[in-house]
């Protein structure tokens, strides 16, 4: 595996440290991405020790998570969006529908409220909302959607793929847990 950091993005950060040992200089080589800092260690005379003859990484953990959220936000965005104006009896607007999200899990929504936006467009140009423009007295006019009969039908069968995705994900990790309960009681032994 090659050593070397990769060339530098715009969003990336990269240097050296030249550090004075007994035996040498200590050259450590960092690269800063957005969601980690690489650490590349290595000697003046390539003669440096085992143990840092490596390179770590040292991840942020909280823009991982924020990562991992993201890619199941986009992933469940259209499904949660479409189950929920299929139970509205009435048209409604991007603002309301994240007011009502908001309230369903009692403020602590997991996207941004301008990600429903192309959510709405994207489910809408598929035939599965369709809206209308509407004058506001108090605001600007406002985009109304309602669920067409194929987003009804898409519906079902987006519930049904949800359920079979969640219970894959559910009896794999119950798996692993069982496995490690397992291991752990064999480890006693």
């Amino acid at each position: 595996m090659d050593s070397t950091p990769s060339a530098p993005t715009m969003d990336q950060q990269h240097g050296a440290i030249v550090a004075k040992t007994g035996s040498g200089k200590l050259i450590v080589v960092y690269l800063l991405t957005t969601t980690n800092l690489v650490v590349y260690f290595t000697s003046e005379s390539g003669n440096l020790p085992r143990h840092l003859r490596r390179r770590a990484v040292i991840v942020d953990e909280q823009l991982v998570i924020r990562k991992f959220q993201k890619e199941l936000n986009s992933g469940t965005a259209s499904l949660v969006v479409l189950g929920l104006m299929d139970a509205s009896a009435v048209p409604l607007y991007g603002y309301q529908i994240a007011r009502l999200l908001e309230e369903r899990v009692e403020g602590q929504l997991p996207m941004k409220q301008g990600a429903l936006y192309p959510v709405l467009r994207t489910m809408e140009a598929n035939g599965l909302l369709q809206s209308e423009v509407q004058p506001s007295t108090s605001a600007p006019p406002r985009r109304y959607y309602t669920v067409t009969p194929d987003g009804h039908n898409m519906l079902a069968r987006w519930i049904k793929v949800w359920g079979d995705t969640r219970d894959f994900v559910d009896r794999v990790l119950t798996g692993l847990a069982e496995d490690g309960n397992h291991n752990e009681e064999t480890e006693d032994v």
